[in-house]
């Protein structure tokens, strides 16, 4: 990858994710991350806080937006778009049922890039001098405690509650939705299932069948 744009309301990758995103900066390519300056859970917050370092050390550029609570998701892959309700969070990654649309066009992509930037204009960027400079022993803690419980613990809880590790939680489309995406989208698995994945699903599907049926997206056969 030379481009990838991120925007999430909650960001808490996987060690491979945040590896990834440093190994493209590392190399010369543009990764921009835009994440929330406030936030309806603050732990949350918190917790991403904790991976800024390592991340800006390694040249990624991380913008926290202003005006409200974030609550959009888009990644950006070069011409590669993924919208849908997934976060890029132990839970959307490990634990939820989510629904995510891959589309592989230019159009949509750079309509993506277009709305990232719209978003970017009104967002606060982080630079890493002043960062290090900001840091106290509290927010420290805080951030530590934060991290532990909410990418570690939260997971081994929820997963003893289920009974059994997930499989298979982030559902990638790239043509139609199979049955067990139809099913967990109106809400009938007995599988955790966010309320918001259930709108995000009906918007996306419907996007998409449009454009197909519009021509501007070629349905493999």
């Amino acid at each position: 990858a030379h481009r990838v744009h991120v925007m999430a309301a909650y960001f808490l990758p996987t060690w491979k994710l945040r590896r990834a995103l440093q190994t493209v900066a590392r190399r010369g390519g543009q990764v921009q991350l835009i994440l929330p300056g406030q936030s309806d859970v603050p732990l949350a917050r918190y917790a991403s806080r904790r991976l800024y370092r390592p991340l800006l050390a390694a040249g990624v550029e991380i913008y926290e937006y202003q005006p409200q609570i974030l609550h959009a998701k888009l990644v950006l892959i070069d011409q590669i778009a993924y919208i849908g309700s997934a976060n890029l969070d132990t839970r959307s990654l490990h634990i939820n049922y989510e629904l995510s649309l891959r589309l592989n066009n230019e159009r949509v992509a750079e309509g993506g890039r277009q709305l990232f930037a719209e978003n970017l204009a009104r967002s606060k960027p982080i630079r890493r001098e002043d960062w290090k400079a900001s840091r106290t022993v509290w927010n420290k803690l805080m951030e530590r405690w934060a991290y532990f419980i909410l990418a570690r613990m939260d997971l081994f809880l929820a997963r003893r509650q289920l009974g059994k590790k997930p499989a298979d939680p982030v559902l990638a489309l790239d043509v139609e939705i199979d049955e067990r995406a139809r099913r967990c989208a109106v809400g009938g698995n007995d599988r955790l299932v966010q309320p918001s994945a259930v709108g995000e699903a009906e918007k996306v599907v419907a996007g998409f069948d449009a454009s197909v049926h519009a021509g501007e997206i070629e349905a493999p056969g």
